[in-house]
């Protein structure tokens, strides 16, 4: 993914779709709108990328995973979560309160 869209740094997590009223939604992340196949899976590419997500920059392994999970085990209503994305060949950050 880094490649393909030009990212400045090696990972990134592709936003496919944005749930109406979650939290994706609230930060104002984009969802991709053009189908295309990467090693022969669908995809919508045209989205936001997530760089950074509560302070991590997003990697690839376990130990992001893991760091993440910590992350949002420790969130609770009324923190802010704040992501740091790529669009349109920019670094934009975005933040949003939980709500109860």
């Amino acid at each position: 993914i880094a490649r393909a869209f030009h990212l400045p740094q090696p990972a990134g997590l592709l936003v496919q779709s944005v749930a109406e009223g979650s939290i994706g939604g609230r930060l104002g992340l984009r969802g991709g709108d053009l189908p295309i196949a990467v090693a022969d899976q669908a995809i919508l590419a045209g989205g936001d990328v997530l760089l950074e997500v509560l302070g991590l920059p997003v990697s690839s392994g376990p130990a992001f995973t893991s760091a993440f999970t910590a992350a949002l085990d420790r969130l609770g209503p009324g923190d802010t979560v704040t992501v740091k994305v790529w669009r349109g060949g920019q670094a934009l950050t975005l933040s949003a309160p939980l709500v109860p």
